[in-house]
């Protein structure tokens, strides 16, 4: 069993202190988590000589994280990813929510989400597992949403060098609600400058198209005889030098993949290989799809990273298990509706390994 750490990790401009959490397990993992925006903020695993290496994008400070940033492994809520025009209808009325996509749109919860929120912390171990509870009440129309939301996001390390995040969420109104982590991966450590030499299978006949604002169309394709398809393990690289529509307007991947029925005891929905250093990651969700994101957009962030320096475009990819952007806006799209008799609950799960 071994304790977790705490340790101050800056103040905010309002003076409150956040700090910051070290969990580690007899492997020698280490998961850095702060609880401003619920950031994780390293994750150290070996490679196949036991070398540690960092491997998601984030910040050295806190200034770091309050300047821009591509919300670096933040909990993203209410409602991650996008929806269209701001808008939706629940219930009869129409909410309007921040336009902080291009002035058009909303993204992550708006303006101010669950990324930009301080979160109250606790801890525990739990046997010989590390873990580290969030919680976070958002008021009734905070950033436009209905309800008044009590959130808690679990932070476990296992023995097993599993980090699993485990998400529950209450409110007393209807309201909606999409919750995922935005951790940015590169197995192969800060100084590798691109994911593209990763492979890359994610478990998912079907994926979702999107528009010039990289929301659905409402479609669900197939993503058989694509460029889409990563049914089978393929070179990230080789997938993004396609020629598909979908890929050429977005510059790399940023699409929502749709797992559909799976047996409960598979061991996995997404598997990533970085043969130089021989790590794996393996994802494993309760949600219905997952969003892969190649960093795409990377290259226009100026605040160095904790290598000193600028992300470059297609550094790292994003699995970010969810429910598809601007379900509330698409009836047949599975629910992301809330009832104040239910309790959300979701988990994901990222087991690190060796070839």
């Amino acid at each position: 069993m071994h304790e977790i750490q705490t340790e101050p990790f800056g103040q905010l401009p309002d003076g409150r202190e956040v700090t910051r959490f070290t969990l580690t397990n007899a492997n020698g993992m280490i998961v850095r988590v702060i609880n401003y925006g619920g950031i994780i903020q390293q994750i150290l695993v070996p490679d196949r000589d036991g070398n540690l290496a960092d491997v998601v994008l984030g910040e050295p400070d806190l200034a770091g994280y309050l300047d821009h940033h591509p919300h670096y492994g933040a909990i993203t809520g209410r409602f991650a990813n996008r929806i269209r025009n701001g808008q939706f209808v629940l219930n009869g009325h129409q909410y309007q929510l921040p336009k902080n996509k291009d002035g058009l749109h909303c993204l992550h919860g708006g303006a101010k989400g669950f990324d930009k929120r301080l979160w109250s912390a606790d801890t525990m171990t739990d046997g010989g597992d590390s873990v580290v509870h969030l919680s976070y009440t958002s008021p009734h129309e905070e950033e436009g949403f209905p309800g008044e939301l009590e959130t808690v996001v679990s932070y476990r390390l296992t023995e097993n060098n599993e980090l699993r995040i485990d998400y529950a969420a209450h409110s007393n109104r209807t309201t909606i609600i999409n919750l995922t982590n935005h951790s940015y991966f590169n197995l192969g450590g800060q100084e590798n400058l691109s994911a593209r030499d990763h492979e890359v299978c994610i478990k998912a006949p079907y994926f979702a198209p999107t528009d010039e604002a990289d929301i659905p169309t409402g479609e669900i394709l197939s993503v058989e005889g694509t460029d889409f398809d990563f049914q089978e393990s393929a070179l990230l690289d080789t997938k993004m030098k396609g020629n598909h529509p979908q890929l050429v307007k977005t510059g790399g991947f940023d699409h929502s993949f749709v797992f559909g029925k799976r047996h409960s005891d598979r061991p996995w929905d997404c598997r990533v290989v970085h043969q130089p250093t021989g790590r794996t990651m393996e994802v494993l969700t309760s949600e219905p799809c997952v969003q892969l994101y190649t960093g795409n957009s990377l290259g226009e962030t100026e605040v160095a990273g904790k290598n000193g320096k600028t992300p470059v475009k297609h550094q790292a990819l994003c699995l970010e298990t969810q429910h598809l952007p601007d379900s509330p806006n698409i009836p047949y799209f599975p629910s992301t509706r809330l009832e104040p008799e239910e309790t959300f609950r979701s988990f994901t799960t990222y087991r690190f390994g060796v070839l």
